[in-house]
């Protein structure tokens, strides 16, 4: 509207004040009050629109306008006043092409400034074109290049942008007083050599800027850009000493000039994620720390704050800080849920909480962490490898808790996701032995020897995998001991041991591979070189933090070991080790035990009997604190049974021996023990005259010891080698065979004991059979010493990072397995042998068909 006062003016009264207003426009803008330049300007279009013959005058108004419209941040009202500039005045002017260019670039760099950079990228190349049909327009030119570098890098077309850089510093060099333009090419050129990868020529382009920039005044703000710039480009090359030289050279130099506390908040969260890339995590967190502090004293940085408090999350993890990483997480994603567009990194948080809920022993915390986690990813494009790590995770977590079958479900479909992903075969690898480890908690052991197997062979096509070999030997040993390969088992040992001795910090491991290898040999009956083992074990293990435990079971089993060979004393000393060593670790009660049993049964090897006896009072009294100790229990009773029968005390025996057959009556797989209770029970009554008695005890112990002795015998075929077939026979089969014929003898039964004799000397292929006496079933074997331990894989998941990790056998944990004494012999009488096996025909055939047969010709 024009102003009240004009009307009276004539047309050069109109044009002097317009001009005084333009005037004063630019003296305002130089001085940096814009609004006031923008008034001016305004006022000025407004008087000059009065008088005839203008445009040109009126077209420089709306340009300068636009200008000064651009630096406020008013972008939209600044490209509609280039645009009437352009259209309404210079385009219908003759010569005003500089005008015309000068109008485009500088409409491309508002554009550009909005985002809009195809649009912008159009107006710096019409800008160019004009520019380059006028002479003297060198420096508008490279103008125009550099401004097309930036908006072409906006859009990721860095090769693109490179040559425009380098046409741009080309042309600013041939002109004078460009040493600044110079510099920022070079700063920008480094930003898209990074772009692409190129980080050793980006390094040179920012050290160049740099040097160029400290010849230059006011130039402290671009060289702390560049070594900021700098910084990042070291990292990506895993230069991060030389990093973070650059971050704190940078942060220093921002803290000297005004209006960069941006920037230095910038270089603490980035000194930070550097530090804990080279393992400086306390460093690391108070990075953090002091970075959040600055963010939060800034406006719309709340998405920084956020990935402040994710990495501290990370960072803490990482030292094992679980509650406060949870603390962190909880904030993060708190913060990223008020922010649009952060749905990927609230799934991340979700992720990380699951991880750290596992950390602190929370897993059901963790399955719905995960399970959240997981269906957020799926509402996100390109998350297919999130995904399965999520379920990799479930599935570890879900081991933890004894959820083994819901385990298997996972790793099974993390490994789909992970084979429909490039560069995920060692993820794919690790779900794996997973499977396997998971396979062996659920008993299905062949299984998990094929998971192990395709594990290891996978692993073989990996680089930096010799950890993740071993650990597939050492877990395939384990396997293989609890399905009676030992000889197998040793191999594998001893596969793994030799790998774990070209790695690092693997002195636990070797060590859990010699206790694991003295308790193959054991299984083997290669008592002498078990000892060797045990002590190469405990020798590795002292020297090692935290393994009492472990040594405590080094001792223990050397115990057994040496009660097995007939070394008393010995074993008398190793299981009073084990003793004090248990008493100083929680939650060895068990242990604690089976050491006092173990002890009573050495004492009765050397007729230490009264001391044999105090040791089962103990043993039996700390089983019945224990849960799950009933079979523990009827041992101690039976044991103490023995020993006071050998001692003439009877009576006393005959009620222990009652007790601990109450309690097997009750407990299912326990018929071996029941004959010995039932044959140690007729020994005692033959012994104070009670033979009437005694022969019914014999008579009940007969059916079940038979059936006993035709198991050990068909189990021998099992064995994949003639060694442990032996071992097999004379440890399990013939000590089950001797006391099958004694008992047939006792009753009578000459049919039986030619068939059984018969049966054992051929070898030949007899399934297990059902006796059935007085209405009653039992089913059962003879109890024999064993001298093993059953190692599990460790059923905790550990993922330090977003990565699940694959999980190894954990040391074995002691024998909990306690040894019967010695079961009474007596003579039977000369029997005359039938020449054909038909006693045993009378006996019904086991259900079970499909155990393997052996077939001898």
């Amino acid at each position: 509207m024009a102003d009240p006062d004009d009307g009276g003016l004539s047309p050069e009264e109109i044009l002097r004040k317009a001009e005084e207003a333009f005037n004063g426009g630019c003296r305002l803008f130089e001085a940096g009050h814009l609004p006031e330049a923008i008034a001016a300007f305004m006022r000025a279009l407004e008087l000059y629109r009065q008088v005839e013959g203008t445009e040109r005058q009126q077209a420089g108004c709306l340009g300068n306008t636009g200008l000064a419209l651009g630096r406020v941040g008013r972008y939209e009202e600044a490209l509609t006043a280039f645009q009437q500039a352009l259209v309404a005045a210079y385009r219908t002017l003759p010569d005003t092409e500089l005008q015309q260019a000068k109008c485009l670039l500088d409409t491309g760099t508002t554009l550009r400034r909005v985002g809009r950079y195809e649009e912008a990228l159009t107006a710096y190349r019409d800008a160019l074109a004009l520019f380059r049909t006028l002479p003297g327009t060198e420096r508008q030119q490279a103008a125009c290049l550099g401004n097309t570098g930036l908006a072409l890098g906006r859009v990721g077309r860095y090769e693109e942008a490179l040559t425009s850089y380098r046409d741009a510093l080309d042309t600013y060099r041939t002109l004078p007083d460009t040493e600044r333009q110079q510099a920022n090419c070079l700063l920008n050129t480094g930003l898209a050599l990074g772009g692409v990868g190129r980080y050793e020529e980006a390094l040179t382009s920012y050290r160049d800027a740099l040097d160029t920039y400290r010849t230059l005044p006011d130039t402290e703000r671009q060289q702390a850009n560049c070594l900021l710039n700098t910084g990042n480009t070291l990292v990506e090359i895993g230069r991060y000493e030389e990093a973070l030289t650059s971050y704190r050279d940078a942060l220093a130099a921002y803290r000297t000039l005004p209006d960069t506390e941006r920037q230095q908040a910038n270089c603490l969260l980035n000194t930070g994620n550097t530090l804990v890339e080279i393992g400086r995590y306390e460093e690391a967190l108070t990075s953090y720390r002091d970075a959040l502090a600055a963010y939060r004293t800034l406006p719309d940085t709340e998405r920084q704050q956020a990935k402040c408090l994710n990495n501290t999350g990370n960072t803490l993890y990482g030292v094992g800080r679980y509650e406060e990483a949870l603390t962190a997480y909880r904030d993060a994603l708190a913060a990223y849920r008020t922010l649009p567009d952060t749905e990927r990194q609230q799934a991340n948080c979700l992720l990380n909480t699951g991880l750290a809920l596992g950390g602190v022993g929370r897993y059901e915390e963790a399955l719905t962490a995960y399970r959240d986690a997981l269906a957020a990813y799926r509402t996100l494009p390109d998350t297919e490898r999130q995904q399965a790590k999520c379920l990799l995770n479930t599935g570890n977590t879900l081991r933890g808790v004894g959820r083994y079958e819901e385990a298997l479900t996972a790793y099974r479909d993390a490994l789909a996701a992970y084979r429909t992903l490039p560069d995920t075969e060692r993820q794919q690898t690790d779900c794996l032995l997973n499977t396997g480890n998971t396979l062996y908690g659920v008993g299905r052991y062949e299984e998990a020897l094929t998971a192990y197997r395709d594990a290891l062979a996978a692993y073989r096509t990996l680089p930096d995998t010799e950890r993740q070999q071993a650990n597939c030997l050492n877990n395939t040993g384990v396997t293989l001991v609890e399905i009676g390969r030992y000889e197998e088992a040793l191999t594998a040992y001893r596969d793994a041991l030799a790998a774990y001795r070209t790695l690092p910090d693997t002195e636990r491991q070797q060590a859990n591979c010699l206790l694991n290898t003295g308790l193959a040999l054991g299984g083997v009956g290669r008592y002498e070189e078990a000892l060797t083992a045990y002590r190469d074990a405990l020798a590795a293990y002292r020297t090692l933090p935290d393994t009492e435990r472990q040594q405590a079971n080094c001792l223990l089993n050397t115990g057994v070991t040496l009660r097995g060979v007939g070394r008393y004393e010995e074993a008398l000393t190793a299981y009073r080790d084990a003793l004090a060593a248990y008493r100083t670790l929680p939650d060895t009660e068990r242990q604690q035990t089976d050491c006092l049993l173990n002890t009573g049964n050495t004492l009765v090897e050397i007729g230490r009997y009264e001391e044999a006896l105090t040791s089962y009072r103990d043993a039996l009294a700390a089983y019945r604190t224990l849960p799950d100790t009933e079979r523990q229990q009827a041992k101690c009773l039976n044991n103490t049974g023995v020993t006071l029968r050998r001692v003439g005390r009877y009576e006393e025996a005959l009620t222990i021996y009652q007790q601990a057959a109450d309690f097997l009556r009750i407990l299912p797989g326990t018929q071996k023990d029941q004959v010995a209770c039932l044959f140690n029970t007729g020994v005692t009554l033959d012994e104070v005259g009670r033979y009437e008695e005694a022969r019914t005890s014999y008579r009940r112990a007969l059916t079940p010891a038979i059936i006993s002795a035709l198991k050990s015998n068909t189990a021998r075929f099992q064995f994949p080698t003639e060694h442990d077939r032996l071992t097999w026979l004379t440890e399990r089969a013939e000590p089950s065979l001797d006391l099958a014929l004694r008992l047939a003898s006792i009753n009578d039964q000459p049919a039986l004991i030619s068939d059984l004799i018969a049966t054992f000397r051929t070898g030949g292929s007899i399934d297990t059979t059902r006796l059935t006496t007085q209405g009653r079933t039992t089913t059962l074997g003879l109890i024999t010493p064993n001298l093993t331990t059953h190692p599990e894989p460790n059923p905790h998941p550990t993922t330090p990072t977003p990565t699940g990790l694959a999980l190894t056998a954990s040391p074995p944990l002691g024998t909990d397995a306690v040894l019967s004494a010695n079961l009474p012999r007596r003579p039977g009488p000369v029997l005359h042998m039938p020449h054909h096996r038909t006693a045993l025909a009378d006996y019904q055939q086991d259900d079970d068909t499909t155990r393997p047969h052996a077939h001898y010709r």
